[in-house]
Formats: C-alpha cells, structure tokens, sequence
C-alpha cells in the first residue's frame, strides 16, 4: 500500500506536476498519474497499519490512546487477550504471523456479538473490529519486531527513537525536491546519531480477509521509490549525520529486509525525468488493475476509475485513451 506516496501528493510544498510524483505515480500506475494531473480529489484509504504507527509515534501509552478513542474497559482486556494469544502462537510456531492463519481462533474467541455496542469505536479504525486488533497487533508486536530487525543493539534506555519524518527527494534534471514522509528510527551512536528508514511493503493484511491475503510474496520492493528516499536529504538544509539506511517493512508478518538494490541507484534516478515525461503522454493504461487488482483497492483515486462500482467504467477508459490530455504545462522550476 502507498500511503506514503499518497499523503505526498497532498504536502502543501509538493505541486500537481512535480516529477518526481509524477513518475512515482506512474510506476504505480498510469491511470493514477492521470488523473492526478489533471486535478482530481486526492482520498488516501484507510490504513490501519499506517494509523497504528502515527500513533506509536506520538509517545504516548497504547492504553491512553484506545481510551481516547472511546475503547472501553472490557473491550481493552479482550485486546490484552488477543495480546497473549498473539505472542504465544508466534513462540510456539516457526512460520512468519502464525496469527493470521485459518487455525488462529480469531472469530471464535476475540469477534464481538452481534448486538455489541462499539460500532463508533470501530469507526476510527476503518469501520470493522477485525482493524482494531489488527491496530493492537501493529502497535504491540510489528513495530518492536522492525526495530529488533533494523537496530539491534539498541537498547531500551531511550538511545532510539520512533518517529515520522518529511526527507527531500531529488533527481537529476529535477529543479524541486518534492517533500515524501518516511519512518524513521533515530538511534544514539556514541556522540553520533543513525537514522534507518522503513518503507511499508505489501498490501494490508486485513483489507478484505486476513487468512487469504497471508501466502501473498512478501517485501516486495518498488524501485524507484527506495532509490528515492535512500538519497533523499534532510528538509532543514543539514546533513544526516551518516548515510540513512532504508528497509523495507512487510506490513503483513513483520518482517524486515535491506533495501535489495535490483538496478544501480544512481541509473534508476536518472530514469525520474524520462518516466515524468511518459506520465504527461497519452495513453494510460490501467497497469494497475491489469496486473494486480488489489492496487485499485487501496488507491487514492479509485473513485475516478470505478465510480463506486467493481469494474472500470466506460467513462473512465474513454478519459485515459483520450489523444490530449489537457494538462498545464510544467512548471519551468520544477
């Protein structure tokens, strides 16, 4: 899922156009480049995952934040039993997320009755109660498991740090950054500080059906979006105090990998003008939907392709085969 590149696209600093949006969005998908040229509304989906970790960041207790989300007592040890349930499957299993498999008593012990009262509760976290343990799950167990994976020698005398950060993208030819959020650990080194990056892979590991989505290939690794952020530069106009490293963060089992550099950096980069071009070049072909459906369902322009509907419309089609795409023209400092 690309909330990252989604939530980009509506940074105040970063301009309908900029290429380098427009050639990320266009290895996601043509049709998504299309129609974010040409001004449509901007809907980042839900992402429980995404959610869980701006939370964690904040600093602030698992327990104080479900309770200013209007969790209740009883539905709080019920998350501490799902809690335990978690940890004792992972200890007793070798496979990866143990808990998102069809023998994991997820529906028999942890869903809520029918007539149970938390239906607003569960509406901040996507409408269902299956996104509110996996909230728990992400919170209480994926983010250490990353940080176990990603630093391991930190300790927990406070020498690390969670948080989310804005890096700078560049390219070559490219005049702008555009302004991308990252996570990031900062940890204490000595007199020194490290910074490591991780970027989310992999579809949400509850969109539809937890138990089918677990056996999808796991951290797999977007190109050009990795190149861009590991030489990506800090927004105060500092240096990093090292050379960031960047990970990958399967969204689904928790696990980590190193940044698996397929084609040279410093190729994929220069690449960034050529693919922002074909993004301004009719026609656009739904690769998206074509190649993996699950991409439409986690889009922020879905609405602009389905229209509510589980095909692709005839409207939509017409637009993205359209001869001239009635863009404006790019700006000179982009």
């Amino acid at each position: 899922m690309y909330t990252d590149l989604f939530n980009a696209l509506l940074h105040g600093k970063n301009h309908r156009g900029n290429p380098i949006l427009n050639a990320l969005l266009y290895v996601f998908c043509p049709a998504a480049a299309y129609w974010w040229q040409v001004g449509a509304k901007v809907i980042v989906p839900d992402d429980i995952v995404w959610l869980a970790m701006t939370d964690f960041a904040r600093g602030e207790s698992i327990k104080d934040v479900l309770e200013s989300y209007g969790v209740d007592e009883p539905t709080n040890q019920k998350l501490k039993q799902y809690y335990a349930a978690v940890n004792e499957w992972r200890n007793r299993s070798h496979d990866p997320a143990p808990e998102l498999s069809s023998m994991f008593p997820m529906q028999a012990h942890f869903a809520p009755p029918a007539n149970f009262g938390n239906a607003d509760v569960y509406q901040h976290f996507g409408g269902q109660w299956r996104y509110l343990f996996e909230y728990v799950r992400v919170w209480s167990i994926l983010i250490y498991q990353w940080q176990d994976a990603i630093a391991p020698n930190a300790s927990d005398d406070g020498d690390i740090e969670f948080k989310q950060l804005d890096v700078a993208l560049s390219a070559p030819g490219v005049k702008r950054p555009a302004y991308f959020p990252v996570w990031a650990w900062e940890q204490k080194v000595g007199l020194s500080k490290r910074t490591h990056f991780g970027l989310l892979v992999n579809f949400p590991g509850v969109s539809r059906n937890p138990q089918v989505i677990r056996n999808k290939i796991q951290g797999l690794q977007d190109q050009l979006r990795f190149a861009l952020v590991q030489r990506s530069a800090r927004t105060d106009n500092e240096l990093w105090s090292s050379p960031p490293d960047v990970y990958a963060l399967d969204r689904v089992t928790g696990a980590s990998t190193p940044f698996d550099v397929v084609v040279n950096t410093s190729d994929t980069l220069k690449m960034v003008l050529g693919l922002s071009e074909a993004a301004r070049t009719p026609p656009y072909y739904p690769l998206g939907a074509l190649q993996a459906p699950e991409k439409c369902g986690v889009c922020c322009f879905r609405k602009e392709c389905y229209q509510g509907g589980n095909t692709l419309t005839d409207f939509a089609l017409d637009k993205l085969f359209e001869k001239k795409t009635g863009f404006s023209p790019v700006d000179e400092d982009a």
